[in-house]
């Protein structure tokens, strides 16, 4: 098997050959947000989003652009919350 070049490099710098040691920190970073549940929260993020895009507030929602126009329908979403795009200036 062959090192890459930057590994190369690095061994004939310093000496030292440790290839494994980042595939070992990725392994326990990764394992790290593992634990706090990230994939469980990627799969329900995803089950969500594809539930409330095919519920009838959506639809209609979707059809008002046709209607009103991108930023408008966007103004209209945004105002209520005061949007950094809707606070007096």
């Amino acid at each position: 098997m062959t090192e890459p070049a930057a590994v190369v490099l690095y061994e004939e710098r310093d000496g030292v050959a440790f290839v494994t040691l980042p595939a070992l920190n990725k392994l326990l970073i990764n394992q790290a947000y593992e634990n706090m549940g990230l994939r469980t929260t990627q799969l329900l993020g995803t089950l969500f989003d594809g539930v409330t895009r095919h519920t009838e507030e959506a639809y209609q929602w979707v059809e008002t652009f046709q209607d009103k126009g991108f930023r408008e329908v966007i103004r209209d979403r945004d105002r209520p919350w005061a949007d950094y795009g809707e606070r007096p200036g």
